[in-house]
């Protein structure tokens, strides 16, 4: 087939894409764009098709190319691929693989089996260890972000587009490390795996475990669970970048409230008959970043090792950071040189 091209009208804009694309049809917003669902005639598949508007603003021009060389960067069965791109008219349109469900929907409609849940994280741990490897923080990891199929095989399926060092205040409340709420600067991978237990504790419980109003509600949740931490742990010289006024303000706040005792895991979440599990969700819920497992030692920890393949410690060999440097800021020159389809 050729790339011939057609327009389509989908809530009130026109959508310019390859006739092959049928049946389009929208499906959701996100921050950064709108997305379709489209039939790929040429490889008989459904399609899930993300449009960037691309205007004289060069911050979102950065952000859209950035997603580009991102998405065709990456290759893991764990997160989601780019199939196609193509610019149009001020537009970046790109194409990737569709996933039935998400996570979100799933935790809210059904109550999985042990070993279900376990197989989830397992993949989600494999799909963090690659971006890990690849000098990728996600640093926005939530349900809604993981796609699902009734296989129960799950992707990675929209990626945070700022380079890990900017990740300080883009996640989404419930889901925020510690460190991200005291505002500190010294935010590493980290914070995903942070994320990942708050995603495997409300498998476990049905519910969203820190369900905060506000960062400083978020906080106390945080604490009621874990414990209030020592003097030492706002140290400054414990933590690499930090803003020392924030840690400052930080413990105000944390000594305003009342002591608090960790609580038992074991009681909290006694949906969990698995000890390993148990163990494994307290060492990705740390407040110590440098105290919370990292994805390498994640896959091999009891509780998901019987997963373990051959290719889970495999690393990247260019990181992401690598291949974006450009010798100007022309974003929209990099992206048409960077497309699947160019005119």
């Amino acid at each position: 087939m050729t790339n011939k091209f057609h327009k389509v009208p989908v809530l009130r804009t026109e959508w310019e894409i390859p006739e092959y694309y049928d049946n389009l049809s929208f499906s959701h917003r996100s921050a950064f764009g709108i997305y379709c669902i489209a039939y790929d005639r040429k490889h008989k598949n459904a399609v899930e098709i993300k449009r960037w508007s691309i205007s004289s603003n060069k911050e979102t021009s950065r952000k859209a190319f950035l997603e580009l060389k991102m998405l065709r960067h990456l290759t893991h069965n764990n997160i989601v691929k780019l199939t196609n791109s193509f610019y149009k008219d001020n537009k970046l349109y790109l194409v990737m693989d569709v996933m039935q469900d998400n996570l979100n929907n799933i935790i809210r409609a059904q109550r999985l089996q042990s070993d279900d849940i376990r197989y989830i994280i397992y993949q989600i741990s494999r799909g963090l260890n690659y971006l890990h490897s690849s000098g990728i923080t996600h640093g926005d990891l939530k349900p809604t972000d993981i796609g699902i199929n009734k296989d129960l095989s799950i992707k990675i399926i929209d990626l945070n587009v700022e380079r890990p060092k900017e990740t300080d205040y883009v996640l989404t409340k419930w889901y925020r490390a510690p460190e991200l709420l005291f505002a500190w600067k010294a935010s590493t991978e980290k914070v995903d795996l942070w994320s990942l237990g708050c995603i495997m504790a409300e498998f476990l419980c049905g519910r969203i475990i820190f369900a905060g109003r506000d960062h400083l509600q978020q906080l106390r949740l945080i604490l009621e669970l874990l414990g209030t931490p020592s003097k030492e742990f706002f140290n400054p010289s414990c933590h690499f970048c930090i803003i020392t006024q924030n840690l400052i303000t930080g413990e105000k706040f944390v000594r305003s409230l009342p002591f608090f005792r960790k609580k038992s895991f074991r009681r909290v979440f006694d949906e969990c008959d698995d000890e390993t599990g148990i163990d494994f969700l307290e060492k990705l819920l740390q407040l110590e970043p440098c105290e919370r497992i990292d994805t390498t030692t994640a896959l091999k920890h009891p509780y998901l090792n019987k997963y373990e393949k051959d290719d889970d410690s495999d690393s990247v060999t260019t990181k992401f950071e690598d291949i974006c440097e450009v010798e100007n800021e022309d974003w929209i020159t990099c992206i048409e040189q960077n497309v699947d389809i160019k005119d």
